[in-house]
């Protein structure tokens, strides 16, 4: 996945922010990792927010903060192109015509109910369950899958147009499981 680094660190606090002390205590984030569930901040950042934070001209808020200080890794503008993140906005319009990221697909706001749905849905239920491991293996070959360019986009025009159905998008998914097991 092409997710940027958790700054390095578990703890990225920064002293004499009062939020940083109740974030210190745990976060949902945190608790869901403890249990042995995993966690992801779907919300994508661009690589100038990247840029601020490694320079020190800016700090981390509060959900960021969480997400890191329980070793979640942020994603990226790239995660938000590969469908592994969903836009502030839902439709990535944002992206587009205020950040500048012209690549950034535009999705309907239905596609992109779907589109959470479809990063969240399966993986859930196996934890659920407590199937850590297959949940694990379920998020990593939906990342392939997505991250795969197979797919122009989620909508079902895109769908129809790569030659894909739900069967066969599910096929793909789980023989990219089956290669993780070989």
């Amino acid at each position: 996945m092409s997710s940027r680094p958790a700054f390095g660190a578990i703890q990225v606090v920064t002293p004499g922010r009062s939020y940083d002390i109740v974030i210190g205590r745990g976060t949902l984030f945190h608790e869901v990792i403890v249990a042995g569930g995993s966690a992801a901040l779907i919300t994508p950042y661009p690589e100038r927010y990247f840029e601020a934070i490694e320079s020190g001209r800016r700090l981390l808020s509060s959900v960021p903060l969480s997400a890191v200080n329980a070793g979640v890794t942020l994603m990226g503008a790239d995660d938000l192109r590969a469908g592994r993140a969903v836009s502030p906005d839902f439709t990535g319009a944002g992206w587009r015509h205020h950040l500048g990221y012209e690549d950034v697909p535009l999705l309907s706001l239905p596609d992109a109910g779907r589109q959470i749905a479809s990063i969240a849905a399966g993986q859930m239920m196996l934890e659920h369950l407590g199937e850590t491991k297959a949940a694990a293996m379920l998020d990593q070959a939906l990342a392939d899958f997505l991250g795969s360019g197979v797919l122009p986009g989620l909508s079902v025009s895109d769908i129809k147009k790569a030659g894909m159905s739900t069967s066969k998008i599910g096929d793909a998914i789980c023989e990219r499981i089956q290669n993780m097991k070989s």
